[in-house]
């Protein structure tokens, strides 16, 4: 502020009025900034520090104002330093006087020299891990290995340290030691007589095995050769040379012209051992030849330029064109005498008869020449004609057996067929004329009745005869029909023999466009039909062929026809025909089935209510019986033939009656006789032929005994 004060005067004089303007100085100011390090102190102002913070301290001043003083005290921690060690297995590491010999951590403290502050030393102390090695060192037989001064001869394995370089730590080492298998080596070396071989220096002519040694080259180990040496044989070859009288033979550039034996040498060819070739040398015989012709007069033959026309002896040389040799031929030349012949040819009324071109009709002689067939001379003919007629003669006339035609209900009028008679005559004039004097000739429409047919018969002699035979026709009534979808099947008759076996007649009509396969007809279970036999072959009248199965087992226990071909289709129809032994009881019901193509069955049940068992005669006459008079015989039959069908001629199987006298007779399936013949039986097959011109179709071979006993069995002619 502002002070006014009064100084009195000492001098007498005023006092001094004095004005003091005050002016407050501030303190002088310092700041220090001051470490230490820690564990250390710091005093100021006799006050004892060992932190770190800030301290005013007044400092007196002797000319001025005191000084403020601002400290800042800083405890300075002591140095970190760190440090990694690495040290190798089996040594040690020693800090502050303390052996270390495993990896791990260690804190030290270093003093300073300097005034500063102690260090903090952290070392991380780090074992390396030991350095491993592994080698495999191959060697060959005879040779070592030498490690860490030791030598090895053998496979095994070596375990050495080596010495590190640079700081580095020792390695340890491991050695696999293989010792290499000796190499082997087979080779065959063939060699031809005269030849060599040469192997380590050694020369060798003969076979043999040589062992030897080829040096390794490259750090290959040497290998062992083991030779087989051969010694081939020495090709040898025969050849045979023909050659013709005045030809030669050059073998090695010698000339050969007779036969003997030479020996030479062919060089061997791409290595390959010579020949030692052996030549047989033939000269030829000369060959020669020797003909006799024949020839006519008027011919003439020429041989070598040379024209003949009389009987000789020529020779002549035949060149050969093909290789061979030439050929001496010796002809002999024959002049035959001329043919002559004498022939009677007797003239029927109205015959002419054509001699070299003329026609002759009157008795006379003429002479004429007949040109040779087949290289012989021609033939001086005299004819002489002569008259036949008139001349007295016997004519002969046999018609057919009755025919006798079973037809389906309903049928009407039907075709019937039969074989004309049969006309012979000894007129001396062949041919006859036959005559239809009444009836209907073969192949027309027969009424359903009884029809006389009568024929008349003439030779050229003038002569005549005639005969007759009945043609019926008679329509088969069923007493039980079934008709499932397209198939129908009949009971057509039940017969019954003198031991009560009965025998059923069946008809099984397809009208479906698919064949029948088979058909089958039941029988009472646990029996077996006594006919047809199992496996035989069944034949119906329409000469259609079925195998038997007897018994059979499905569709139901029965008699099978099964077909060998394509069977009945289409409307057509077929009769079936079994027999059963006296203990079936004859059955009021009739199971059958039939199967088509495309696996289709159709079944009926037929009953026996309506049907009259008919008992067959035991001798009916055979000449004029009906067809089903044969297929009931047939079916009884134990006889047995083949082949069946024959195309002509029959094996019979007679040895049931070895040494008995029989009447073997055949019909066609009409009734009419074709063959008769009389035998003694044996215990060979029987052959029958049947006649020429037998017409194809169904027949029936019938036997007889002396004491009546009848065997039939019925075939199919097919040529």
């Amino acid at each position: 502020g502002v002070v006014i004060d009064t100084i009195p005067s000492s001098g007498g004089g005023c006092d001094t009025i004095v004005v003091y303007s005050l002016l407050a100085t501030p303190f002088e100011t310092d700041s220090q900034f001051i470490q230490f390090c820690f564990g250390d102190s710091i005093t100021i102002g006799g006050q004892v520090y060992t932190q770190s913070g800030t301290v005013v301290d007044t400092l007196p001043s002797t000319v001025g104002c005191d000084t403020l003083v601002t400290y800042t005290l800083e405890a300075v921690l002591q140095f970190a330093q760190s440090a990694t060690i690495e040290f190798c297995p089996g040594d040690s590491v020693i800090i502050a006087g303390q052996v270390y010999t495993q990896s791990g951590t260690v804190v030290d403290t270093i003093s300073s020299t300097i005034g500063s502050c102690d260090t903090l030393v952290t070392y991380t102390l780090i074992q390396l891990p030991q350095p491993t090695l592994n080698d495999t060192i191959q060697f060959c037989a005879g040779d070592s290995i030498t490690i860490g001064g030791q030598v090895y001869t053998q496979s095994g394995t070596v375990v050495d340290t080596i010495a590190a370089t640079g700081g580095d730590c020792d390695t340890i080492v491991t050695y696999t030691l293989v010792q290499l298998p000796q190499p082997t080596l087979s080779e065959a070396i063939q060699f031809c007589a005269g030849d060599s071989i040469t192997i380590g220096g050694q020369v060798y002519t003969q076979s043999g095995i040589v062992v030897d040694t080829i040096t390794g080259s490259g750090g290959i180990c040497d290998t062992i050769v083991t030779y087989t040496l051969t010694l081939l044989p020495q090709p040898t070859s025969s050849d045979s040379i023909q050659f013709c009288a005045g030809d030669f033979i050059t073998i090695g550039g010698q000339v050969y012209t007779q036969s003997g034996t030479v020996v030479d040498t062919i060089s061997g060819p791409g290595g390959n051992c010579d020949t030692i070739a052996t030549y047989t040398l033939i000269l030829l015989p000369q060959p020669t030849q020797t003909e006799t012709i024949s020839f006519c007069p008027g011919d003439s033959i020429t041989i070598g330029g040379q024209v003949y026309t009389q009987s000789a002896i020529v020779i002549d040389t035949i060149l050969n064109t093909s290789g061979g040799c030439d050929t001496i031929a010796t002809y002999t030349l024959v002049l035959l005498p001329q043919p002559v012949r004498s022939e009677t040819i007797g003239l029927c009324a109205g015959d002419t008869v054509t001699i070299g071109g003329i026609d002759y009709t009157q008795p006379g002689t003429v002479l004429d020449t007949i040109s040779a067939v087949g290289g012989g001379c021609d033939t001086l003919v005299s004819y002489i004609l002569v008259n036949l007629t008139p001349a007295p003669s016997t004519v002969n006339i046999t018609c057919p057996n009755d025919v006798n035609i079973i037809t389906l209900p309903g049928t009407g009028p039907t075709v019937a067929t039969y074989n004309l008679p049969t006309v012979t005559t000894d007129c001396p004039c062949p041919g006859s004329a036959l005559t239809l004097t009444t009836g209907l000739a073969s192949g027309s429409i027969f009424p359903v009745l009884t029809t006389q047919v009568c024929y008349s018969a003439k030779d050229s002699c003038g002569n005549s005869a005639s005969c007759c035979f009945t043609v019926t026709i008679r329509e088969e009534q069923p007493c039980d029909e079934k008709n499932v979808a397209c198939m129908k099947f009949e009971i057509l008759k039940i017969t019954k023999d003198a031991g009560q076996n009965h025998t059923y007649t069946v008809r099984a009509t397809n009208n479906c466009t698919n064949k029948m396969i088979w058909t089958a007809v039941q029988i009472p279970d646990g029996l077996v039909a006594d006919a047809p036999l199992n496996n035989a072959m069944f034949t119906t009248p329409d000469g259609r062929n079925y195998i038997v199965r007897n018994p059979n087992f499905s569709p139901f226990y029965s008699v099978r026809f099964k077909s060998t071909t394509d069977s009945i289709s289409g409307g057509q129809s077929d009769v079936f025909q079994y027999t059963l032994p006296a203990q079936s009881g004859n059955p009021n019901y009739i199971h059958i089935a039939s199967r088509l193509s495309g696996n289709v069955t159709y079944e009926a049940h037929m009953n026996t209510f309506n049907c009259p068992v008919t008992v067959l005669k035991p001798a009916p006459d055979v000449s004029r019986s009906p067809e089903q008079t044969f297929r009931n015989e047939a079916a009884r039959s134990t006889l047995q033939v083949f082949p069946n069908p024959t195309s002509g001629v029959l094996y019979a199987d007679l040895s049931d009656w070895r040494d008995e006298h029989l009447q073997i007779e055949v019909f066609n399936s009409q009734g009419q006789r074709g063959l008769s013949l009389s035998l003694t039986a044996s215990g060979e097959m029987q052959q029958i032929i049947l006649p020429n011109g037998t017409a194809d179709g169904l027949y029936f071979l019938q036997i007889l005994t002396e004491d009546g006993e009848r065997q039939m069995v019925r075939f199919v002619l097919q040529h």
